[in-house]
């Protein structure tokens, strides 16, 4: 008799300690997801400036490169080289930017979440 009370109370616990085992797991994919979702938005961010900054920098230089040029029979040309400096200028700046956004060390919090909960376990388990 007292066999089977131990039966049932293992069997109840095993029940309860799988059924927090899928609430954590599914708390854990949520978070996870979340995060996904934002270090995506900051990488689409990320990597649209560092494009940006790429054709900045390419057109920039494309404008120097015409300003030598015409510069050589010593026709005036700061225009056209301070539009190339600018140009570059703001190349850098939006590369900058961009490299800033990208996420350095993605899902973060998941990581952090999952290595708790693992702690927790075996806590409970042991």
């Amino acid at each position: 008799m007292e066999e089977r009370k131990e039966q049932q109370a293992s069997g109840s616990i095993l029940a309860e300690l799988l059924t927090q085992g899928r609430r954590v797991a599914r708390a854990g994919a949520r978070r996870a997801e979340e995060e996904l979702r934002e270090n995506a938005r900051d990488a689409a961010k990320g990597s649209a400036l560092l494009g940006a900054s790429a054709w900045m920098g390419m057109t920039g230089l494309s404008a120097l490169v015409i300003a030598v040029a015409m510069a050589m029979p010593r026709n005036p040309v700061k225009g056209v080289v301070c539009a190339g400096l600018g140009l570059l200028g703001g190349s850098v700046a939006l590369g900058l930017l961009g490299l800033r956004t990208l996420p350095e060390q993605p899902l973060t919090q998941t990581k952090q979440a999952l290595k708790e909960g693992a702690g927790v376990l075996k806590e409970n388990l042991t």
